[in-house]
């Protein structure tokens, strides 16, 4: 997106316009950007040293917003088609960490988690009634999230590492709508990173959303080389404008008494770059 309107300052910025800002003012700007056509939260990504120019980005933009095209964010072609197929009333999700796992089919009500580590089929009878369980690992389930309108507000059932069921609209929750004080739980939180900021005092780093008062995240300096060692990046600020999932709790700050996320397992927290969304 070239535009984007800042709440606190009143008015609508072009990027450009947004860059020559005192760096002071854009950080306190910054936290209130929204997309002009549907008023999602949104961020900016200043211009790169490869020649890209500075832009504003917004995922998940509202349901047909005309910004999203715009800038390549809007959901693929057929993808709401694909997720009522996919989410259909006889599907399961088993939950894997970022690790790719093989489709499995299991009979309905075999509760054997082991099984849902292999491929194939076991048969009882043709009278016996099947249910679809499939493999379901961090990032495809992102990508699913920030994708598909339609895949977050589904039933669809979803298995636990500990074997116990939830939902897919239950269980995966867009960390900057939620109370803090009142999250405390495991959950699968996910959203768009709007900003990041590096620490320099104890290393590692702190992403943003763009919602104020949302949680942050603190990733420490051994998880942010693993974050950009997996991404392929050298430079901290290619985070701005990712999308994150992080299975976990909240951390409040003895100090403050602030909420944060301080995921310290690769395997339950990943990101995926604007990159890898943006063309979709």
């Amino acid at each position: 997106m070239y535009e984007a309107r800042s709440t606190t300052a009143g008015r609508v910025f072009s990027a450009e316009q947004f860059e020559t800002l005192d760096p002071t003012l854009r950080s306190y700007h910054r936290g209130s950007l929204t997309c002009t056509g549907c008023g999602a939260p949104a961020y900016f990504i200043r211009a790169a040293r490869n020649g890209r120019a500075a832009c504003f980005g917004a995922r998940p933009h509202g349901d047909d917003c005309e910004m999203a095209s715009t800038d390549g964010e809007s959901p693929a072609p057929g993808s709401l088609e694909e997720a009522d197929a996919v989410v259909a009333a006889d599907s399961v999700f088993v939950l894997q960490p970022s690790r790719p796992r093989a489709i499995t089919h299991v009979v309905e009500g075999d509760d054997d988690p082991s099984r849902s580590h292999r491929s194939g089929r076991r048969h009882t009878g043709l009278a016996v009634e099947r249910t679809t369980r499939k493999s379901l690992a961090l990032n495809k389930l992102l990508r699913r999230l920030v994708r598909e309108p339609m895949f977050r507000r589904s039933k669809a059932t979803l298995v636990m590492p500990d074997n116990s069921s939830t939902t897919i609209r239950k269980f995966c929750r867009p960390a900057s709508t939620i109370d803090a004080s009142k999250a405390r739980p495991r959950r699968l939180y996910w959203d768009i990173v709007s900003y990041v900021r590096e620490d320099k005092e104890r290393g590692g780093a702190w992403l943003n959303l763009s919602t104020k008062g949302s949680p942050g995240i603190r990733l420490n300096e051994t998880m942010l080389n693993s974050v950009k060692a997996v991404k392929n990046i050298t430079d901290t600020s290619d985070l701005v404008g990712c999308s994150f999932l992080y299975y976990g709790a909240l951390t409040r700050k003895a100090a403050t008494g602030k909420y944060y996320f301080a995921p310290q397992d690769p395997e339950w927290f990943i990101v995926r770059l604007k990159e890898q969304d943006a063309n979709v």
